[in-house]
């Protein structure tokens, strides 16, 4: 990944770095602070079921009872939401998610957020968000449909980091500008998740203004995600 973005630098244009009004502000600050807290943002895609299934309740099991913010889109949904349980004197926490639709439901994705205090002997950040997901699913009379297997696919990305080397700073807001100015194009899961700031699906000077102030900080992204 280092190689790749050192690639992806030497192709910005100095007029690109000459651009960025706040770069100097931030460079005397760019490394992480010992206490920086991080926002990961899981994309999770189901698919899968019963035909006659009408609703699926998904219950996703992490390692850590650590804090989860956000919500869940999801396609052709009439009804959603999600809460978060950590069990008394338990190292699990659950985060429930119920999903309803007149049609039958065969395929499902969305998004949901989690923020953590940075830990140093920390894998990354896939092996602390989930230890198992269970699917359950229920037909129009609220009757459990045995049987149904379900395939489930997350990806985790930490916001801002759109570089990939774990950690979010200038040299990401400088990659995060070309892209909004066009100058280039993200292709790669990381590029594209990392750099929507936001959470609302693309990358335009929102992001950017964000971004600036996380980096300045102003505030956590968990603040302002969408």
């Amino acid at each position: 990944m280092k190689k790749t973005f050192t690639k992806i630098a030497a192709a910005l244009s100095a007029a690109v770095l000459g651009a960025l009004p706040m770069a100097n502000a931030f460079t005397a600050s760019a490394a992480t602070p010992a206490n920086e807290v991080k926002t990961y943002r899981t994309y999770w895609y189901y698919s899968g079921g019963a035909p006659q299934t009408k609703r699926v309740d998904v219950e996703f099991y992490t390692r850590n009872p650590l804090k989860v913010q956000g919500g869940a889109r999801t396609n052709n949904c009439l009804n959603g939401w999600m809460d978060y349980e950590t069990g008394s004197g338990t190292q699990y926490g659950v985060l429930h998610y119920k999903r309803w639709k007149t049609s039958d439901i065969t395929t499902g994705v969305g998004t949901m957020f989690k923020t953590v205090s940075e830990i140093k002997s920390s894998s990354r950040t896939h092996d602390d968000l989930f230890s198992n997901c269970t699917i359950t699913a229920y037909d129009a009379n609220d009757n459990v449909i045995p049987y149904t297997e379900y395939s489930f696919s997350p990806s985790t990305y930490l916001v801002g980091d759109i570089n990939g080397d774990g950690e979010v700073g200038l040299y990401d807001w400088v990659m995060l500008k070309a892209i909004v100015d066009h100058s280039y194009v993200p292709t790669t899961g990381i590029t594209i998740r990392a750099s929507d700031i936001d959470g609302d699906g693309d990358q335009d000077a929102t992001d950017v203004q964000f971004l600036e102030g996380y980096l300045q900080g102003w505030y956590t992204l968990t603040q302002i995600h969408a």
